[in-house]
């Protein structure tokens, strides 16, 4: 199919109706009175002149002049086409949202697969390059696709990203396709600049009222977890706010939210949950965009460290304990495969998974003098204030592995190993003569520590996670593959595993199920979105029927020869007819 750089030269058609015209009115006749009609063979009205009009006839030349004229006003238009070996590249950048499908089957992306299929899947004469946009652009399929394969693998843009990052994606085309490449953005907002290049914004949204869930949090406080939500109204008048807060196992409501919120108004609530292994469900009722009217909050106590004390000295042995306790991430045990704390080096048993903290306690102790260095970098020492205390050191020792505090070239704390397997802490201090644990140092460096061996757990640091967001996780000794199962079970995604460690790029909301071959643990995901929710300011720019610029149609091939050939035929026939009309009228 051809298109037209001019098309204001169609108007030359109104020619034809000059053209008809002059054949029109010269087909009058008129009587005249002679005195014999003797010498005529045959009486014959004239075929030009007089004032009577006769029936009006389409003679063979008027349709040759007809189509000469068609023939040149076209060719006026320049003509351009799609040659028939190179096809013209497309990059077609699908915003990947969640509001992309919102009110299905009346969304955004219903219409502009509507739309994609009639304009470009339909058509032979391009190649398709297809980006998924999403966090980060993602092709769908392989480069430089037919229609038809587009069109079928179009069927994995399924709108399920948190946000998607078009200007992102459109320096990826940028930076890795050719300069003659034609992209268009397919979305649901027009865009905030005036688009420049060969780039084409088509947008297909439509604003609507909403009310969203924007912010949730939940986090341990003593004997009870606090909790926190935020909703937010995104619509253009006054709106009624009707939700819930659900004990999500028992199906007991814990508390009900019911108010009148105006328009861009934020409702902020705080509540207190006593069960801290319930999993609670933040609900929106009577809205009729649905992906932002749920949120889940998970249980967020990590189970603590067990903690075994090997120690000689009793009195030292009760001040450990009480730092222990204080840091309410770990519990003391007669036996433990987690987390040793030695003043014995010979009763360090080398097992893996197993960290320890040895305790060097010098024979012959001497007072620190100097300068301490501190490496903060470290989670071991992170937040250490500084050292103000009596600090009692066998300045003889030395200690394998990295130092973390260290006063000239005395070892004070150093810690060596994987923490993936084992991890061997030492610290230089004699007890008796050091006034070290009455320090801030001491419950820091606990707490620490305790928090650094949490992260190493099997499973999630965290239970609750933004839509965006990795989800990390350890996994146990020995497993090769996680999958995260949506609650009916069906798998949403497979992360391989590198060193025990596995990652997972939560997108939908919901809770779902991270699963090995030997454990399993729950996660929530939550939208959180306002920038997301807030569908205001969607709106559609009316599609082009002719979806390329002018600018881009120069690249065509010019097909005037197409026009302009027949036209030169076709005068030559008007010739010939006129030379042969004009003989036989003289032999009249």
């Amino acid at each position: 199919m051809p298109f037209f750089m001019s098309p204001s030269a169609f108007w030359g058609l109104l020619a034809a109706i000059v053209l008809a015209g002059v054949y029109f009115f010269r087909r009058q006749s008129r009587t005249i009175k002679v005195s014999s009609l003797m010498f005529f063979s045959r009486l014959k009205h004239p075929a030009e002149g007089g004032r009577r009009l006769t029936r009006f006839q389409a003679p063979l030349i008027l349709l040759v002049e007809a189509a000469i004229l068609i023939l040149l006003v076209i060719a006026a238009a320049s003509p351009r086409a799609i040659s028939g070996e190179k096809l013209v590249p497309v990059v077609l950048i699908l915003d990947d949202s969640l509001s992309m499908g919102v009110n299905e089957p009346d969304s955004p992306r219903a219409a502009a697969l509507k739309y994609l299929d009639q304009t470009f899947f339909s058509q032979s004469a391009y190649r398709f390059t297809m980006i998924r946009a999403g966090f980060q652009p993602e092709i769908i399929g392989r480069h430089e696709m037919t229609g038809k394969e587009a069109a079928w693998l179009v069927s994995n843009w399924r709108c399920r990203a948190p946000t998607a990052d078009l200007r992102r994606a459109m320096r990826y085309v940028g930076e890795g396709f050719s300069a003659n490449v034609h992209t268009f953005v397919i979305t649901d907002h027009i865009p905030e600049n005036e688009q420049t290049g060969r780039s084409v914004w088509l947008a297909f949204g439509k604003a609507l009222d909403n009310l969203a869930i924007t912010s949730v949090s939940r986090y341990a406080l003593g004997t009870t977890d606090r909790c926190f939500a935020e909703f937010t109204s995104f619509a253009s008048g006054p709106v009624q706010l009707e939700a819930e807060i659900i004990d999500y196992k028992s199906g007991q409501v814990l508390e009900r939210i019911s108010e009148t919120l105006p328009s861009g108004a934020i409702r902020r609530i705080r509540f207190i949950v006593k069960d801290t292994s319930a999993t609670i469900n933040i609900r929106i009722a009577k809205d009729k965009v649905e992906f932002d009217n749920n949120a889940w909050l998970l249980p967020v106590r990590l189970r603590p460290v067990d903690v075994e004390l090997r120690l000689k000295n009793e009195n030292f042995k009760r001040v450990i304990e009480r730092a222990v306790f204080a840091t309410g991430l770990a519990r003391i045990s007669s036996s433990s495969t987690q987390l040793l704390i030695t003043d014995s080096k010979d009763s360090v048993p080398a097992e893996e998974g197993l960290w320890h903290l040895y305790l060097h306690v010098a024979s012959q102790p001497s007072a620190i003098s100097g300068v301490i260095a501190v490496d903060k970098e470290h989670p071991l020492v992170t937040g250490f204030p500084p050292v103000k205390a009596a600090w009692a050191i066998d300045p003889e020792f030395t200690a394998v592995g990295k130092p973390l505090m260290s006063a000239a070239t005395t070892s004070l704390l150093s810690v060596e190993g994987d923490p993936e397997q084992r991890v061997a802490i030492n610290m230089n201090m004699t007890p008796d003569y050091s006034d070290l644990h009455k320090s801030p140092i001491w419950p820091v460096m606990f707490w620490n520590l305790m928090n650094w061996r949490q992260q190493f757990f099997p499973g999630p640091l965290d239970a609750n996670f933004r839509s965006g967001n990795q989800i990390k996780l350890a996994l146990p000794a020995g497993e090769k593959a996680a999958t995260m199962l949506d609650p009916a079970g069906k798998k949403i995604e497979e992360a391989s595993v590198w060193r025990n460690q596995a990652v997972f790029q939560s997108s939908l909301p919901g809770l779902f199920q991270i699963k090995t071959e030997i454990a399993s643990w729950p996660v929530a995901v939550n939208l959180c979105s306002p920038a997301e929710s807030d569908l205001s300011g969607a709106s559609s720019l009316p599609p082009p029927a002719m979806p390329f610029a002018e600018d881009a149609m120069l690249q065509f091939a010019d097909v005037r020869w197409w026009f302009l050939l027949p036209a030169m035929l076709l005068i030559a026939l008007h010739q010939w007819l006129s030379c042969r009309r004009r003989p036989a009228d003289a032999a009249r």
